[in-house]
């Protein structure tokens, strides 16, 4: 183990479960879970959205302290040219630049700049929170390769995986950011064939990230919300995190606080006693064609996680059966 901070990452594709686990994950005594990082500049610094505390990010008293305590203050850290810097580095078709950046080159100028940047940000996090390990859904594998070209950092990674026809469907449901002041603006829909595409290049990417050699633990959403307790304990366990207390979990139900979230899925600002159950309904109301499409475009990995390889309507299911 490093000096620095432990982080750990959750990736897989969008609409996969990261703001529930992270949720859960911030829970846990000496956890402190800061949502999606990534989109700090942006969302956080730049158009000031709500923090999973409740207040606008650039008046949380907790992230306050930490861009103080990394950079010095909100202007110093630069929010503008970061979030550029991020877009040019932290990019899934950047990944073969990442792995070689750290054998220098005009890309490297680009990226350690940006991955120590990032250390700054875990370890004010840490040390503001007091916390030993700092929990990031920012999903992107891309972001893993930033992190791992850091000096001092000990990223653990959490690979959430969930059936692309449920993720597909989840991209076409219509949801307001109620981070977004006046609540106007809705979360991204995409067609169910750039969903399928994307879960196929997001899952393998995650996948690649063990080649990093970093600690590495898969973690399927319908197990999670099925034996949330369990697979939670399992997961920590494989990443070399010990086990924690989790009187937060009970059954099928989870004790959620407020964390300090930069962004993530709406579920986030939802708080007490949440019964975690799995999500069905695209078995029933997703349109054929694009369950087929999903279908055809996932197959090749759809075993690698067990899933079934088709699945026409609830109580009609034909395939192999999930572990």
């Amino acid at each position: 183990m490093s000096g620095g901070p432990s982080v750990l990452f959750v990736a897989g594709a969008g609409r996969s479960g990261s703001t529930l686990l992270g949720t859960m994950c911030g829970q846990i005594d000496g956890f402190a879970d800061v949502g999606e990082l990534r989109h700090i500049w942006g969302r956080g610094l730049l158009a000031n959205e709500l923090c999973g505390c409740g207040r606008p990010f650039r008046r949380c008293p907790f992230w306050t302290e930490v861009i103080e305590a990394a950079f010095g203050s909100f202007d110093a850290a630069a929010p503008a040219r970061r979030r550029e810097l991020q877009r040019s580095v932290d990019r899934m078709w950047r990944i073969p630049q990442l792995r070689a950046a750290g054998r220098g080159g005009r890309f490297a100028a680009r990226a350690m700049p940006y991955a120590e940047a990032i250390r700054r940000l875990y370890a004010a996090v840490a040390a503001t929170s007091g916390a030993r390990v700092v929990v990031d859904s920012s999903k992107s594998p891309s972001h893993v390769f930033v992190a791992n070209l850091a000096r001092g950092l000990d990223v653990r990674v959490a690979h959430l995986v969930r059936d692309p026809r449920a993720v597909a469907f989840s991209w076409r449901r219509v949801r307001v950011r109620p981070e977004v002041a006046g609540g106007r603006e809705s979360m991204p829909r995409i067609p169910a064939a750039w969903a399928a595409f994307e879960w196929d290049v997001m899952n393998a990417a995650a996948r690649n990230t063990r080649t990093l050699g970093l600690p590495y633990a898969l973690l399927r959403y319908e197990d999670l919300v099925a034996r949330p307790g369990p697979e939670l304990a399992r997961t920590l366990s494989e990443l070399g995190l010990g086990s924690p207390e989790l009187a937060f979990i009970r059954d099928d139900r989870v004790r959620l606080g407020p964390t300090h979230s930069v962004a993530g899925n709406p579920s986030r600002f939802v708080l007490g006693s949440v019964h975690l159950h799995p999500d069905l309904e695209w078995e029933d109301a997703m349109k054929r064609r694009d369950r087929l499409v999903v279908t055809a475009l996932t197959w090749p990995l759809l075993g690698a996680y067990a899933y079934r390889p088709a699945v026409t309507a609830r109580g009609s299911r034909t395939g192999r059966r999930g572990r």
